[in-house]
């Protein structure tokens, strides 16, 4: 059987859209690809989507760089106040929030009634 990489639920991917920066201090976990961190994303209740930061992730400044990428999980306390108080056209970042677009999600509901 061929296992999917592929995240099962909803996600509203917004390219361009910065939400909240990775914070090195914090020693919060990296991932190799978005595909890896939305896994873990979903079986994690407190984790409201991933941050794509489009510098390298080195473990310290000016050492060599691990990802090509910075790819983190960003906090679900509220999921539609990060998707309101995103900033579009940051070119540098791309946030992809866990739970879809709510527009999306009420035609999906329509169409099961």
């Amino acid at each position: 059987a061929v296992v999917s990489t592929q995240s099962t639920g909803d996600w509203y991917d917004r390219p361009g859209v910065y939400i909240k920066s990775y914070n090195r201090a914090s020693k919060d976990k990296v991932f190799s690809s978005v595909e890896k961190a939305k896994a873990a994303c979903e079986k994690d209740e407190g984790c409201g989507g991933v941050g794509l930061d489009k510098i390298p992730f080195r473990k310290k400044p000016g050492e060599a760089p691990i990802h090509d990428q910075t790819i983190y999980l960003l906090p679900g306390q509220n999921v539609q106040l990060m998707l309101q108080s995103g900033r579009p056209n940051q070119h540098r970042f791309n946030s992809y929030v866990k739970g879809g677009c709510k527009k999306k999600k009420d035609k999906k509901d329509k169409k099961d009634k």
